[in-house]
């Protein structure tokens, strides 16, 4: 293990701490061949303006001035910045907040100098089925034997890889939103709730709370029926997340 890789490991050992990530600034500084000074100024900014302070009901006069979030969209949208994130198809990033009007694109959040959020999917995070060749591995031709064409887009392995397990060893990620999965509140007991996917009677549900079977195997409040019930939304999203960060770093 090199020096970048030892201080990426205790940035993602701690990913709540600062100083890991100061360390590596201060490394991206003084010791990477190239030195990546950007990198490393980019880093320092978000921290320092993360939590942003107020004074009574004014602005801390350390951020009352723009010029720290222009530089910060400076840094982050220059042509170098492209290489301190994985390229991961299908998906944007955002620096600090996300689009509150992006429903169909997975939205990678920015804060305190790496990947700290994402607003995704569950068919995007984790391997699933070629949606080409239908898990085959290969195309059918009307006019050749289907073994000549090995399916391009997934190699010929009838699946395709999920993101989030990748996307885990180098980024700090916190939490995870699936943007198309909407814990129910039905009129028995006033409970939110989510249904596995294995459960028998889950057609019977909107399909916004149904989870694949292996996340809901990770959730904490799991019950024997199916069902994994909450007393607030904000706890079943929570533990969902959690549930799904748990299976990507299992796979990773």
């Amino acid at each position: 293990m090199n020096d970048r890789d030892a201080l990426i490991a205790g940035i993602l050992a701690e990913p709540e701490a600062d100083l890991p990530r100061l360390v590596y600034a201060d490394w991206l500084d003084e010791h990477a061949e190239p030195k990546e000074p950007e990198r490393a100024e980019f880093i320092r900014l978000q921290i320092e303006t993360q939590n942003i302070q107020y004074v009574g009901r004014h602005l801390d006069d350390r951020y009352a001035d723009p010029a720290w979030r222009v530089r910060e969209l400076q840094l982050f949208n220059s042509p170098i910045a492209k290489s301190w994130f994985p390229e991961i198809e299908f998906s944007h990033l955002r620096c600090r907040w996300r689009d509150q009007d992006e429903d169909l694109v997975p939205e990678l959040i920015v804060r305190r100098g790496f990947i700290q959020y994402v607003y995704g999917f569950d068919w995007w995070a984790f391997n699933r089925e070629c949606d080409r060749c239908h898990g085959s591995g290969y195309v059918e031709f009307v006019d050749r034997i289907a073994s000549d064409y090995e399916c391009s887009k997934c190699n010929g392995t009838g699946e395709l890889s999920g993101n989030l397990p990748g996307l885990l060893k180098s980024q700090p990620v916190q939490h995870f939103v699936c943007k198309d999965k909407h814990p129910e509140q039905p009129s028995f007991g006033g409970h939110s709730y989510w249904v596995s996917s294995a459960n028998d009677t889950h057609a019977d549900f909107p399909q916004s709370c149904v989870v694949p079977a292996r996340i809901f195997e990770r959730l904490k409040n799991k019950e024997s029926d199916g069902l994994a019930r909450y007393s607030l939304r904000t706890k079943a999203n929570l533990d969902l997340s959690s549930a799904i960060l748990e299976l990507a770093r299992a796979e990773s």
